[in-house]
């Protein structure tokens, strides 16, 4: 019993041992979380501190915040005191305005009254102002009509005044010009007023010639006995034996003479005629790259102006004969040695002329162009060439065509115009081998003219000028007050414009302007039209006083030439083109001027801005408008400066682009690649 009860009890006691366990467990986790809130306190305290210095932190500044409050508190009650005065002031208005509003609210109970009775006579007008703007709208459509018609007239208004001003300016320039022709014209009938009398005395002295013993008894010696006849034959045979001369000459002529063989070139019938310097510069320059040269020609001129430098060609011509029985022979020739082929080249100048073959065989040319051929033949040429597009370019072509030779020609102006039945400038182009253009425009012409398909043909190559022959001259710098002594070198023919350069004058010497022109030329005796042109040129000078500020020295040559050329200072061509489209290429004389380190004044006709740029090497204007011309001339006369700048920069560009150095070389690869192809090299 007392067993089970100390179980019990031990029993009891394990339980509270248990209890109490559980309790110590309890309060151990608890003093745990006792001791780390402790811990969390004292980082809370620490932080607290860092707070509290914060806040004693922010209290000083709140109370810096107080201290300046107040004295802004202070300030706004002085704010407030002024305030309330103004509010007294406001209350005051405020009142007279709600005296005002009450007055304004009588005001519209009237104007509502008003409106009443304006809204009945609105209602009544609705239908008229309906009617209003329907008018308006009708009256905007017709405006807006208007305004398009006034555009349209103010179009025509200025086409027309446009019109009125080209008129007017083009009735100023046929004033001029039948004034000229006026002057022209009595000029015209006093020379031939003067013919006449000439011709009458001639009449009397031709009869009384006639009448003369020595007359009658020439005539009778002449013309009864046969020395008239025998003096004929005689010329006849004397001729044939020259051309008998010239064949057994071009047969003993070395073949190959030159490294590239023998060459047959053409310019004009007549030999020599000293304004193609530039055709027998390129003549030199085949000579110089390995061809031996000659030149076939029809007539003897006068040499006397031929420079010295070209003097050796006249070693090198051959002067072919005029003699029809001697072309039909060599006519015959061909057609026998080459049967078809004159034939088929006819048929080709037939297609193109629009004559029959029968009677292309009689034409002169062709007859000539045979003999041309045959000499050709005779002189065993490997190459052929020939100048402008006149007969003697038409032989070449034919005899090229013959002998199967190549060809080239040297295009310079001729080919816009229609002035030679076989100009043919299309089957030139197409049947040569190289066509020389002296200029871009002339190629692009020459293409325009011809098939696209040959453009390849075309190569652009100046004029060249041997610089020796034409030495830089360093000028001193022109006093201000010094003459300008000026250089026009030319032909005196239209398209020169040289009448220009006297109106240009004319006005010069009005301005009080002192100037020197020197005109080297004389007209053209070639040209019928020339004439009568360097009749009016001359005619011109006399009538207006000028023969004091022109002076005419007709043709030169180069050593007389050069002194001129010495002491002028501005080289001057007034170019202009013609309506028949004659015109300048790039002009030889003024590369010979720009050679020199002369400035230019010159015109925008032809070419010639190929050649010189305005304000660079030279000033350039527009053609026939002399004013503009004389303001050029003044600038120089004023500025030496100017003319010292434009000369050496006309003489840089001459040596880069227009001396024969470096002209010549294109075309004288261009034959030696056709004639080594000819060869199969």
């Amino acid at each position: 019993m007392a067993l089970e009860t100390a179980r019990e009890d031990l029993r009891v006691t394990r339980a509270d041992l248990g209890q109490a366990r559980q309790e110590i467990e309890v309060k151990s986790s608890d003093l745990v979380k006792t001791r780390e809130g402790l811990l969390a306190t004292d980082a809370d305290l620490v932080k607290t501190r860092e707070d509290l210095r914060a806040t004693d932190a922010d209290l000083a500044i709140t109370r810096e915040d107080l201290r300046v409050m107040g004295e802004d508190l202070a300030t706004a009650r002085k704010g407030i005191a002024a305030l309330q005065v103004d509010l007294a002031g406001a209350r005051a208005a405020t009142r007279a305005v709600q005296e005002l509003r009450d007055a304004v609210a009588a005001e519209l109970v009237q104007v509502g009254r008003e409106r009443d009775t304006f809204r009945i006579s609105g209602e009544e007008s609705a239908s008229e102002l309906g009617a209003v703007r329907q008018r308006l709208a009708e009256m905007s459509a017709a405006l807006a009509t208007l305004e398009a018609r006034r555009a349209q007239l103010e179009l025509a208004r200025d086409a027309l005044v446009t019109d009125l001003r080209e008129s007017t300016a083009a009735l100023g320039r046929e004033t001029v010009r039948a004034d000229r022709l006026d002057q022209d014209k009595a000029s015209l009938q006093q020379e031939r007023t003067q013919l006449e009398y000439r011709v009458e005395d001639l009449r009397a002295q031709i009869a009384a010639l006639r009448a003369s013993r020595e007359f009658r008894t020439g005539s009778f010696v002449w013309n009864k006995l046969p020395l008239g006849y025998l003096s004929r034959r005689g010329k006849k045979w004397y001729r044939r034996l020259l051309d008998l001369k010239d064949r057994i000459g071009l047969l003993t002529w070395k073949r190959g003479g030159g490294s590239l063989g023998n060459a047959v070139v053409a310019a004009v019938g007549t030999w020599p005629v000293y304004t193609h310097s530039f055709v027998y510069q390129e003549l030199l320059g085949l000579g110089h790259m390995g061809l031996d040269v000659r030149l076939f020609h029809w007539s003897l001129g006068d040499g006397s102006l031929l420079p010295k430098d070209f003097q050796v060609i006249d070693w090198r011509r051959v002067q072919l004969q005029p003699i029809p029985e001697i072309h039909r022979r060599d006519m015959r020739h061909f057609e026998k040695t080459k049967p078809g082929r004159l034939r088929a080249f006819l048929e080709r100048v037939a297609l193109a002329t629009g004559r029959s073959v029968e009677s292309l065989e009689k034409e002169a040319v062709v007859l000539q162009g045979c003999t041309f051929a045959r000499m050709a033949e005779v002189a065993r040429a490997t190459y052929l060439h020939s100048y402008f597009f006149y007969d003697q370019s038409f032989m070449a072509m034919l005899a090229a065509w013959l002998l199967g030779l190549p060809r080239g020609i040297t295009c310079y102006a001729d080919h816009m115009l229609n002035d030679y039945p076989f100009k043919l400038v299309a089957l030139h182009v197409e049947l040569a081998d190289v066509v020389v253009a002296t200029s871009a425009r002339v190629r692009q012409e020459l293409v325009l003219k011809s098939s696209q398909s040959h453009h390849d043909k075309v190569l652009v190559k100046p004029n060249g000028v041997d610089g020796r022959r034409f030495p830089r001259m360093d000028r001193e710098m022109r006093g201000r007050d010094e003459i300008l002594e000026v250089v026009s070198v030319s032909r005196i023919e239209p398209k020169k414009g040289l009448t220009y350069l006297v109106d240009a004058v004319a006005d010069l010497k009005r301005r009080g302007r002192k100037v020197l022109v020197h005109v080297v030329g004389e007209r053209d005796h070639f040209d019928t039209g020339g004439h009568a042109y360097a009749a009016k040129f001359e005619l011109s000078i006399s009538q207006l006083g000028l023969e004091k500020e022109i002076v005419l020295h007709g043709a030169m040559n180069q050593d007389e030439l050069l002194p001129i050329l010495r002491r002028c200072r501005v080289f001057v061509a007034p170019y202009v083109e013609l309506e028949s489209g004659d015109k300048d290429g790039i002009p030889t004389a003024m590369l010979e001027a720009m050679a020199t380190g002369m400035p230019v004044v010159t015109t925008d006709s032809g070419s010639i801005g190929e050649a010189v740029s305005n304000e660079v090497e030279a000033l350039v204007v527009p053609q026939r408008d002399s004013k503009r011309l004389a303001d050029a001339i003044e600038r120089l006369i004023v500025d030496p400066e100017l003319e010292i700048r434009l000369g050496r920069a006309g003489n840089d560009r001459f040596v880069r682009q227009f001396d024969v150095a470096t002209t010549e070389k294109a075309l004288h690869d261009r034959i030696a690649e056709l004639l080594a192809t000819k060869r199969g090299v």
